[in-house]
């Protein structure tokens, strides 16, 4: 019997540490290929000490068992032990132990001051809107009951490292307010806090970021919130290559503050917040640029893809717009000259035209720094960009979320599209963003994406430079994997060229 059981702890030891060479293994070759989300391994049946395993498959195409970064792969064997309460789409990474504060409707409590919210508490919740940021600063980890990687309140949470998790379906429901769980957003799961326990090792994460190596392609960041300036501002990235308004300004966008937006208490605290906003930004990044998106904003009852949104809503009502190029017109006075606009949404050339006469107006196109861009979002864009560079656009931002509902026909916040290949991975949206590049390019503008794409599909990357876009923008979590990536596609151009151009 003694026996028995030594040869059981030997089968043991070896398994365990043939799962630790996979490990390493695994790790090897998200170092070299980290576009890779599903890999297959077999070894040999019959084996006397460790097994050599090699890989029969991979592909770079996300399936239902993988988002194997490497940190989710090493976090995945200690939480197999443990049944999760909940399941849902990782959207941030980090883990967080807390108690439960379930709101099933935001919009039921009319009053922010009487929202249970606590600090470092899980919010479980159906959904969370721009004008709920403000409310989600001092959560510990987020749920939702709907919305993908792409939903606002995934945005914000990447960006002030908060760990979150999408389409938990019915997590209001299933879970108790008031219990301590433990929130895994690397691998879309909710455990008993009893997991505590399990020990969670970290591979390590240096081999994601070599800055010796230098990029031609700009590299740049998403952002939203001030509070991010510190932990981004030294990272190898040439600005913000979009700075979105309406999560910087979420307080005062709110329904109740917007109905106010024609006094003259709303229109200076929200001249004075902007512009100091504004001016953390400019200074904490100068002279690198810094690219502010205007508002995007649209009433909640009505259509937000079809809705009196982006700059039609400029012309229907210019008072708040009129505000954001005040703020801009200040801070340029003050001295900063790497501050730039994104108009956003824009449908048509008339809209733009519209929006540049106010610019002209308030002195801002006459600052030769000054750059004026449109988001590529609306597919018309892609028809009528010349018409737009004629018009006076300096540059587009190819926003990928919008552009790909509205090319595919698709709700982005409907995960079932995404998974049936409905995505920005799609064939026609690699066309329709390789035609903007090459009419940029033909019009001598620049051209940046700054949608979700190049994060959530690495191999787009090598296309984007092969397509010869000039600048990347991605939200913080996500620059030191892009920034190999960009020097990985960058390298085998240059490879390329070099065995083309060598005589057979």
């Amino acid at each position: 019997m003694e026996n028995y059981w030594l040869v059981i702890c030997q089968i043991l030891l070896r398994f365990q540490t043939a799962i630790a060479k996979l490990l390493q293994l695994t790790q090897v070759i998200l170092d070299k290929q980290p576009q890779i989300k599903y890999l297959v391994w077999t070894a040999p049946e019959e084996y006397q000490s460790l097994p050599q395993f090699y890989f029969t498959q991979l592909s770079d195409r996300q399936t239902a068992v993988s988002t194997l970064l490497a940190n989710q792969l090493a976090q995945l064997l200690p939480s197999s032990s443990v049944s999760s309460l909940l399941n849902g789409v990782a959207a941030s990474p980090g883990t967080v132990i807390a108690k439960t504060v379930i709101i099933e409707d935001f919009e039921t409590h009319s009053d922010s001051h009487s929202m249970p919210i606590f600090p470092g508490c899980i919010l479980v919740t159906n959904a969370i809107e721009p004008h709920h940021i403000a409310l989600i600063k001092q959560v510990g980890g987020i749920i939702t009951e709907t919305g993908r990687t792409t939903s606002h309140g995934a945005i914000v949470a990447r960006e002030l490292n908060i760990p979150a998790i999408v389409n938990a379906v019915d997590a209001t429901k299933i879970l108790q307010n008031g219990i301590e769980v433990l929130l895994n957003g690397n691998d879309g799961k909710v455990y008993p806090a009893a997991a505590r326990h399990l020990s969670y090792p970290h591979l390590p994460n240096n081999y994601l970021l070599d800055s010796s190596h230098p990029i031609a392609t700009k590299l740049m960041v998403n952002l939203s919130q001030p509070e991010s300036i510190n932990q981004v501002r030294n990272l190898p990235i040439d600005g913000v290559g979009l700075l979105r308004s309406e999560l910087m300004l979420s307080e005062l966008l709110t329904p109740q503050f917007f109905e106010r937006r024609q006094t003259e208490l709303y229109r200076l605290n929200f001249l004075n917040t902007l512009t100091s906003s504004l001016r953390q930004f400019v200074s904490a990044f100068a002279p690198r640029p810094v690219f502010y998106r205007s508002i995007d904003w649209y009433a909640q009852d009505s259509n937000p893809i079809l809705g009196n949104r982006g700059t039609y809503s400029y012309i229907c009502d210019p008072a708040l717009f009129d505000l954001e190029l005040e703020a801009l017109a200040t801070i340029t006075a003050e001295g900063y000259s790497n501050l730039n606009l994104i108009l956003p949404f824009v449908r048509s050339v008339e809209e733009f035209e519209f929006c540049y006469r106010r610019l002209k107006n308030i002195g801002l196109i006459s600052r030769k720094s000054f750059k004026v861009w449109i988001m590529a979002e609306v597919p018309s864009v892609i028809l009528l960009l010349p018409e737009y560079v004629r018009a006076g656009v300096q540059g587009i931002a190819v926003g990928t979320n919008d552009l790909t509902q509205l090319l595919l026909g698709v709700d982005r916040e409907q995960t079932e599209f995404s998974d049936r290949g409905l995505n920005a991975n799609h064939p026609a949206m690699h066309r329709a963003i390789s035609e903007l590049i090459a009419t940029a390019k033909a019009n001598n503008i620049e051209c940046c994406i700054c949608g979700q794409a190049p994060v959530e599909y690495p191999n787009l990357v090598a296309k984007l430079i092969d397509w010869g876009i000039d600048a990347i923008s991605v939200e913080p979590e996500a620059v030191k994997r892009t920034y190999k990536a960009i020097a990985r596609a960058e390298k085998q151009m240059l490879l390329q060229k070099v065995r083309n151009e060598q005589p057979e």
